[in-house]
């Protein structure tokens, strides 16, 4: 979908999917079956920069990141940096922009994908050079959309399961 149109199917005030149910042994010892097999490729990592404001309120998806930063910003105001990897909300947000110490944080994890919604024009050749996939919103729509009930700038979620496709070799928790 479009960044201005609103995904019907995974609408942001969704919330988080339920944890991941037991999954079925193969028949064969040491054979994956199809679940097996999804689950562990799509163990990548995915953050998400998400706002922390009274009017981001209520988020989607926090509560189902393996990992959640808080980051004071301007003004005393934070941000969340939200952290996927053993299970992926239907949707997360919302997105806001990233910070010069996302690339800080983020080189933990490997080369992650990173969904932003926008960067100063300094920051932006930075966040280019960084050991991470970006899947902004600025270099592209896929996987994002907003609410229309919402007012802008906190109205932008996205799909963490087609932002991921976007970075296909996104890194595994070390």
């Amino acid at each position: 979908h479009q960044v201005g149109q609103t995904n019907g199917h995974h609408h942001p005030r969704e919330h988080a999917a339920d944890p991941a149910k037991p999954v079925r042994q193969g028949l064969v010892k040491g054979q994956l079956n199809h679940e097996q097999r999804r689950q562990r490729r799509d163990h990548r990592v995915l953050a998400v920069k998400i706002d922390n404001t009274v009017n981001s309120h209520p988020q989607t998806g926090v509560m189902a990141a393996d990992l959640v930063y808080l980051q004071e910003v301007e003004w005393g105001l934070s941000r969340l940096v939200a952290v996927y990897s053993s299970r992926y909300p239907r949707a997360v947000g919302p997105v806001r922009s990233a910070r010069v110490t996302d690339i800080d944080l983020l080189a933990q994890f490997g080369r992650p994908a990173f969904a932003y919604a926008g960067a100063n024009d300094r920051l932006k050749a930075e966040l280019a050079a960084a050991p991470f996939y970006q899947v902004s919103s600025d270099l592209g729509p896929k996987g994002y959309w907003r609410d229309a009930d919402r007012a802008a700038p906190w109205n932008l979620f996205g799909s963490p399961r087609t932002l991921l496709s976007r970075a296909p070799k996104a890194q595994r928790p070390p």
